[in-house]
């Protein structure tokens, strides 16, 4: 990882089937890879919400509703889409 200037950051990144397989498919079927890096800056801002409001998801369990939530709101939130269902960001 390099800093490219103060307000940047320039990563190479490797995701490998084997280690993350649904984020790997959700990654690789998006073909434009301008679009692929919005992808996955969106998953990595999703996840950090997440990880903030400390609630722990796992691949099996319902994961709570993000999109114009607080991290305190999500919380209280009904169980929502699965993990696998918020990767696929293609058809949302």
């Amino acid at each position: 990882m390099n800093a490219g200037s103060d307000n940047k950051l320039l990563m190479k990144l490797t995701i490998a089937a084997d280690e993350t397989p649904e984020l790997f498919r959700a990654l690789a079927s998006v073909k434009d890879a301008r679009r692929r890096t919005g992808r996955l800056k969106d998953l990595a801002s999703k996840g950090f919400m997440v990880e903030r409001s400390g609630i722990g998801i796992s691949a099996s369990e319902p994961a709570p509703r993000v999109a114009g939530s607080t991290a305190e709101g999500l919380r209280h939130l009904p169980p929502g889409d699965t993990v696998a269902s918020m990767l696929d960001w293609e058809h949302s």
